[in-house]
């Protein structure tokens, strides 16, 4: 595709006349679906289904007016749970144009996780695919809700927001159960006029997105977004990354992450861009799929690539010749994984960005950086974010080169946790600096390194893990007095779990069997990778689990 050439500074002025604090998403993708019209706008790779520009802008309006029809209003919570599809991406625009709010599900939630979520994000309607082969969601919420997969059902007093719950079949292929095929149905009865009036009546700082994570008290936390957070997330590293309308972008990240979200949907409406994504990450799947593809960019968690480049099908593939970006997000990257990738994939085009749920891509590397900074720093602070490094206890800002807390500000930063101000309170000031936890120092160029993880979460492979919360799912065993849960060093996933168990007097308990208590109710990836059984934890005189020695106590029973 011929195109001018811009430079950074060039693109940064684009995204400055695009996007003001004002603008919608909505508009964007109205305006560039005009510019972009029958061009692809998103393949799933594992069907070869596409989607173009007009066909998603057409879907996205009557699946609107459906979810009109089906009553729901400005600010009612919409539980998106599914893989990666075009069905996804529909259901979330249609949210966004109405002004509902998407609350994004985890794919691998369970009972648990769903039952929460449910309660504390007062969700009224769920649009959900059939799962994963080990969480059938039709199974999970016939056991929390009996009778709520029924077209007719009298509600839940347990979950007194849910009314509808909605599949992702468009074809209506089971007629026991509500599709989204009724939804687009309903929708007829809705005019344009009154579509039209519904997306009028959003504003650019209405929330609409709500991302759960988790705290270290051990309950789940919705980190509320509104356009603003979506849009200006995107300043830095889209002026950093060179891309233009009719390029290629492929990736298997799941799209109820921010990371996808921002990616897959918000940058492509911005620039134009076409997607190609896979609803699973297989290695050896996802290199054919570059190969095939020729993407002008890929993005992935640290975990992808290492399993990527250890591939035996990796050098089957050849990819030199074309310039392909790589934005790596989700962990720390090892410095030896970005020499890889600039060897083994034939390019120097590497970005690692930093970000959390509640401040997304919030610094990243520059591809114009230092090679030292580009290896060893996870760049500076992107646009719409200032970072500063403050000390942990007092918060007042440190000098270059002292190590302390990450704190950002800026409008791209979340707008507080959901029904929770105390929560809020303690991370986010009134000067709205959100303090991350994060361990780092800052040079004098504004350079940031990390040197330790956040507190007590464990980062497995971009999956937040706080130990709080399986902690407490681990008490509710029958024959579990007392559990604590600590990261340990993964070479594959940068970490694992591990549980260190008290017994109640008289229970035996084996290692599998606490693996399989986590596995059957919770998210699989938060299922303890070891397990130790342990009289007593190291404490403090006022009774206060010293975590920090029993990590030295794993590395040395594990011998990392």
């Amino acid at each position: 595709m011929a195109r001018e050439r811009m430079t950074k500074e060039e693109r940064l002025a684009y995204f400055n006349r695009l996007v003001t604090p004002d603008t919608k998403l909505m508009d964007l993708f109205d305006e560039m679906t005009i510019l972009c019209g029958d061009g692809i706008f998103i393949k799933e790779y594992e069907s070869g289904q596409t989607v173009t520009w007009n066909e998603m802008h057409r879907w996205t309006d009557t699946v609107a007016k459906g979810l009109i029809a089906y009553g729901i209003e400005k600010g009612d919570h919409v539980l998106i749970w599914g893989k990666n599809s075009v069905e996804w991406v529909v259901c979330f625009l249609a949210c966004l144009k109405i002004g509902a709010i998407s609350v994004l599900g985890n794919t691998a939630n369970k009972e648990s996780e769903t039952a929460y979520l449910l309660k504390n994000g007062d969700i009224k309607m769920i649009l959900m695919d059939e799962g994963l082969s080990s969480v059938r969601y039709e199974e999970v919420m016939e056991n929390l809700c009996p009778g709520c997969l029924d077209r007719i059902w009298n509600g839940s007093g347990e979950f007194p927001f849910l009314q509808y719950i909605i599949s992702f079949d468009t074809e209506n292929t089971d007629n026991r159960r509500i599709s989204l095929a009724d939804v687009e149905a309903a929708g007829t009865n809705i005019t344009d006029k009154e579509l039209a009036e519904r997306a009028a009546n959003v504003v650019a700082s209405d929330i609409i997105n709500i991302q759960y994570t988790s705290g270290t008290t051990g309950d789940p936390k919705g980190a509320m977004w509104d356009q603003r957070c979506l849009l200006y997330n995107l300043q830095g590293i889209s002026t950093d990354v060179e891309m233009y309308r009719g390029d290629k972008l492929y990736t298997s990240i799941p799209i109820f992450h921010n990371f996808g979200l921002l990616g897959c949907i918000v940058f492509p409406i911005i620039y134009g861009i076409t997607v190609v994504f896979s609803n699973k990450f297989k290695p050896e799947e996802f290199l054919r799929a570059l190969y095939e593809e020729r993407p002008a960019m890929t993005m992935g968690v640290t975990t992808m690539f290492l399993a990527m480049l250890s591939c035996p099908e990796f050098h089957a593939y050849d990819f030199s010749g074309y310039e392909m970006r790589i934005v790596l997000a989700g962990s720390l990257c090892p410095q030896r994984l970005l020499e890889a990738l600039r060897n083994d994939f034939k390019t120097d085009k590497v970005i690692v960005l930093y970000g959390l749920t509640e401040a997304a891509a919030s610094a990243n590397t520059n591809m114009s950086d230092p090679l030292k900074q580009q290896l060893t720093s996870i760049g500076k602070a992107s646009g719409g974010y200032t970072f500063r490094i403050c000390d942990p206890v007092t918060r007042k800002p440190l000098p270059a080169g002292e190590e302390g807390e990450i704190a950002i500000k800026g409008i791209a930063v979340m707008r507080g946790y959901y029904k929770k101000p105390e929560e809020t309170a303690k991370v986010l000031d009134e000067d709205g600096w959100f303090y991350t936890g994060d361990i780092a120092c800052m040079d004098e160029n504004g350079y940031v390194y990390i040197s330790g993880r956040a507190k007590d979460m464990i980062n497995r492979g971009g999956e937040k893990i706080y130990p709080k919360e399986v902690e407490n799912f681990l008490l509710s065993h029958p024959a579990i007095s007392d559990a604590q849960i600590v990261g340990v060093p993964s070479e594959r996933y940068g970490e694992e779990v591990m549980a260190y168990i008290i017994t109640k007097a008289g229970e035996v308990l084996t290692e599998e069997e606490v693996k399989e208590y986590v596995r059957a109710h919770m998210a699989v990836y938060k299922t303890p990778k070891y397990v130790r059984f342990i009289d007593s934890f190291p404490c403090t005189l006022s009774g206060k689990v010293q975590k920090y020695k029993l990590v030295e106590r794993a590395r040395k029973e594990l011998g990392l």
